[in-house]
C-alpha cells in the first residue's frame, strides 16, 4: 500500500489545485453574458468639460468590452470614475463640484448616469510675487507676464493658466537677460470662503548673462560665416530667450538643415558670458521634383525641377524648372543669393522662355527678372526690382511683337499657422507694376491686389471657412493697345472654377480678349473627415471688365461645387468638381474637374 505525504504535495498537485478553485469562484470566467448598457453624463457644463470626461472615466471605455457583468461591478467602477471626475473639475476651476451616480433600468439595458453639478468657478484673489534681489519694477514686470498668461486677480483659476503662467514667467525672465531663472517657491491656496485662489511665488532669477560665442557642430558644405549671419545678436549684449528661438527659426527656414538643436551652456563664464551651442544636420542639397494636375478644359500636364539649395556653402539656391500642359510649356532659371550687401535680403534673378496656346491668344515670350527680397521688412515681405520682357502675341489672326521693361514693387503680408495647408490667419498681397512700352514709347501701371482668410468654426479645427479676394486695373493705356498677355483673364482653377480658363468677361467672336480691369471671390467651407482626408463646399465668383472693376462691361458669374482634399507630407492633393451657375450656351461645360496639388487658395 502506497501512503501519500499530504504535508510536502508535488508542486504539479498545488497547481492544479490552485487553478482549479480559480475556475470555480471567477465569475468572469463563468458568466453567460455581459451587462449591457449606455454611459450618460448630465449637468450644466461645456462641451469641452464634457468631452474631458468621456474621454478619461473607464465606464464609457468598458461599454462594450463585455467585462461588466453585473450592476454591483458597473457601481463600483463609476465610484471610481467620480474622483476622475473631481480632479476634471477642479482644473477647470470648479473646487466644490457635486458628483451624483445612477443606474437605471431599461427595457434596453441599463444607464449609468453621472450628474455633474460644478457649482461656482474659483478665482485667482491674491497674487503676490517676490524676486530676490529685483526692485518692485521687476516684480511688477513678471506679474504683468502672469497676468497675460491667465494668472490674474478676477480670472477663471484653471490648471492650465496654472501651468502656462509658471512657463511663460520663465520665459519672461530669461528674455530679461536672466539665462537660469528658478521658482524656488510656489503655493496655490484654495479658499472656500470666498471661492477664490491665492497664488503665491518666490523667485530666484540668478545672475544676469550677455551672449558669449556661437559654436556650431554637424557642419559639412556650410560655411560658418553664414550662419553667423543670422545672429540678431553681438557677442557681449544682454542674453534674450526670444532671440535664441529666432535663431531656431532662421536656421531651419534655411532649408539647409534636417535637424536643428540650440541650446546653451550650463553656466556663465568668468566675464558673465554665456556660449550659445547649435547642434544641426544638413541636409541633401540637391534634389529633384514632378508633380501632375488636370484640368477639364486644359487637359493634363506635368511640372519637373531640379535643385541646388547650398551652391556656395551660403544658401545659394540654383533651380531650374518646366512644365508641359496640353497648350503651354515653360523653362525657367532661377538663382538666389542671401544676404545681399551683407544685409538680411535677398537677390533672386530669373530667366524664363514661355509658350502658350490658347483660345486668347498665342504668345511666346522671353522674360527677365532681378528682384531683391526683404522677408521682413515693417512686418511685411518686400521685393523690388527691375524685369524685361520680349513676346511674339497673336490674337483674332493679328500678331504683335513688343518688348517692355517694368520696376515691380510687390508687398506681403502672411500670418497662418501653415504655409501649405492653413487652418488659421490670413494673407494679403499688393503688386504694382510701372511698365514702359517700349514699341510705342507708353508708360503703363498695372496694379493686383488681393487676400484670403481663415476662421476655424470648430475647436479642433475639424471645420474651416476660407474665404479670397483679388482685385486689378490697369490704368493709362487703351485694353486694345496693350499686349494680349499682359490684360487680366479670369477663369479655371486658381480663379472662378466651373468657367474655362481665361474665359470670364467679354467675349470676341467666341474668343476672350481680357480687359482691365479684374474681380474675383472664392469661398470654402472646409471639413476634415479623417485625419487625412477632407471635403469641401466652394462658392467662386468674378469677371473681367474692358476698364476697371464693375464699369458694367462684364457679367459678374459663380461657379459651385465639391472637393476632396487627400493630406500628405507635401501638401494636399485636391480633387474639385465645379458647375457653373451662369452658363453660357456653347461656351460652358455643365461640369469641369480639377486636380492638382495643394489648396484652390
Amino acid at each position: 500500500m502506497s501512503i501519500v505525504n499530504l504535508t510536502h504535495p508535488r508542486p504539479f498537485v498545488v497547481w492544479v489545485v490552485i487553478f482549479l478553485i480559480f475556475l470555480a469562484y471567477n465569475p468572469l470566467l463563468w458568466a453567460k453574458e455581459h451587462l449591457i448598457y449606455r454611459t450618460v453624463i448630465s449637468g450644466d457644463i461645456s462641451k469641452s468639460i464634457k468631452k474631458e470626461i468621456s474621454e478619461n472615466i473607464e465606464t464609457l471605455r468598458l461599454e462594450d468590452k463585455e467585462i461588466v457583468i453585473s450592476e454591483g461591478i458597473l457601481k463600483a467602477v463609476m465610484v471610481e470614475d467620480k474622483t476622475t471626475i473631481e480632479k476634471i473639475m477642479r482644473s477647470y476651476g470648479y473646487y466644490s463640484p457635486k458628483i451624483s451616480l445612477e443606474i437605471k433600468k431599461t427595457e434596453e439595458g441599463y444607464i449609468a448616469e453621472f450628474g455633474v453639478e460644478p457649482g461656482p468657478q474659483f478665482v485667482f484673489d491674491i497674487i503676490e510675487v517676490s524676486v530676490k534681489g529685483q526692485e518692485k519694477a521687476f516684480r511688477d514686470t513678471v506679474i504683468g507676464i502672469m497676468a497675460d498668461a491667465g494668472v490674474a486677480k478676477g480670472l477663471p483659476c484653471e490648471t492650465k493658466a496654472i501651468l502656462k503662467g509658471e512657463e511663460e514667467v520663465i520665459k519672461g525672465i530669461k528674455n530679461l537677460g536672466f539665462p537660469f531663472p528658478k521658482i524656488q517657491d510656489r503655493q496655490y491656496i484654495v479658499d472656500y470662503t470666498k471661492n477664490g485662489m491665492d497664488v503665491k511665488y518666490e523667485i530666484d532669477p540668478g545672475p544676469r548673462g550677455h551672449f558669449g560665442r556661437l559654436l556650431i557642430s554637424g557642419l559639412d558644405k556650410t560655411k560658418y560665416e553664414y550662419l553667423e549671419r543670422m545672429l540678431s545678436w553681438k557677442e557681449g549684449e544682454i542674453f534674450s530667450l526670444q532671440r535664441l528661438e529666432q535663431l531656431q527659426r532662421a536656421l531651419y527656414q534655411s532649408n539647409l538643415f534636417s535637424t536643428v538643436n540650440i541650446k546653451t551652456k550650463e553656466r556663465l563664464d568668468e566675464g558673465s558670458k554665456l556660449d550659445v551651442i547649435a547642434e544641426v544636420k544638413e541636409r541633401k542639397y540637391r534634389s529633384i521634383a514632378g508633380g501632375i494636375s488636370y484640368r477639364t478644359y486644359e487637359g493634363p500636364g506635368i511640372s519637373f525641377g531640379w535643385e541646388d539649395s547650398n551652391l556656395q556653402g551660403s544658401a545659394e539656391r540654383l533651380a531650374f524648372k518646366g512644365a508641359l500642359l496640353s497648350k503651354t510649356y515653360y523653362q525657367r532659371l532661377e538663382y538666389m543669393k542671401p544676404f545681399l550687401g551683407g544685409r538680411p535680403q535677398d537677390l533672386a534673378l530669373s530667366l524664363q522662355n514661355k509658350k502658350e496656346e490658347g483660345d486668347a491668344y498665342d504668345a511666346t515670350t522671353l522674360s527677365w527678372d532681378a528682384m531683391v527680397n526683404v522677408p521682413r521688412w515693417k512686418r511685411l515681405s518686400l521685393s523690388y526690382g527691375v524685369s524685361a520682357k520680349y513676346g511674339k502675341v497673336t490674337q483674332s489672326g493679328s500678331e504683335d511683337s513688343y518688348s517692355l521693361i517694368s520696376l515691380p514693387l510687390r508687398l506681403g503680408r502672411s500670418k497662418v499657422d501653415d504655409l501649405l495647408n492653413p487652418s488659421h490667419g490670413y494673407r494679403a498681397f499688393l503688386n504694382i507694376n510701372p511698365s514702359y512700352l517700349i514699341p510705342l514709347r507708353r508708360e503703363f501701371l498695372k496694379v493686383y491686389s488681393g487676400g484670403s482668410v481663415y476662421v476655424p468654426l470648430s475647436e479642433d479645427r475639424s471645420y474651416l471657412f476660407a474665404a479670397k479676394l483679388n482685385m486689378g486695373f490697369i490704368g493709362n493705356l487703351s485694353r486694345d493697345t496693350l499686349p494680349a498677355d499682359e490684360r487680366f483673364y479670369g477663369g479655371g482653377d486658381g480663379s472662378v472654377r466651373g468657367y474655362a480658363y481665361q474665359y470670364l468677361g467679354e467675349l470676341r467672336g467666341g474668343t476672350p480678349v481680357g480687359g482691365k480691369g479684374l474681380m474675383e471671390f472664392g469661398g470654402e467651407l472646409r471639413k476634415r473627415i479623417r485625419e487625412r482626408l477632407g471635403l469641401v463646399v466652394f462658392l467662386d465668383g468674378g469677371s473681367v471688365y474692358r476698364s476697371y472693376p464693375m464699369d458694367g462691361s462684364g457679367a459678374f458669374r459663380f461657379g459651385t461645387g465639391l472637393g476632396l482634399r487627400f493630406v500628405t507630407p507635401v501638401g494636399p492633393i485636391r480633387l474639385d468638381v465645379a458647375t457653373p451657375l451662369n452658363r453660357r450656351a456653347g461656351v460652358d461645360r455643365y461640369i469641369a474637374v480639377y486636380f492638382s496639388v495643394g489648396q484652390a487658395f
